[in-house]
């Protein structure tokens, strides 16, 4: 018999997420095909969208995840620095806080000030 499938999780968590995003002024997508991990794309939507750290800290204190560190090469010291993508966007894994294995990976597309 195979695994269960994370799938179910992703998208009982997806009304919350998408939630805690829109309180600071985001759009949250949903990407990808939810095999390994859910992919999130985060779009600031709104003239007050807040920057990606507020955004990152409504995800936390909204919903049950944490931002997983990453380790440096040098010294696997855990970082919380985002991962640069194209096109200006960052990106973080986030994991459920109580433990399943379910991850996401958030992307989180850059503000631009009107008339850019």
């Amino acid at each position: 018999m195979k695994p269960p499938s994370n799938a179910p999780a992703y998208a009982l968590a997806y009304p919350v997420l998408a939630e805690a995003a829109r309180s600071v002024g985001y759009a949250l997508a949903l990407h990808g095909t939810m095999n390994r991990d859910c992919d999130l794309v985060a779009i600031p939507w709104t003239d007050e969208a807040q920057d990606s750290n507020a955004l990152l800290m409504a995800l936390v204190t909204q919903a049950c995840v944490e931002i997983v560190p990453s380790g440096r090469e040098d010294d696997r010291t855990p970082t919380f620095a985002p991962e640069t993508k194209p096109h200006g966007r960052i990106a973080y894994t986030l994991a459920f806080r109580y433990g399943s294995g379910a991850t996401f990976d958030l992307s989180i597309m850059p503000r631009k000030e009107r008339g850019q």
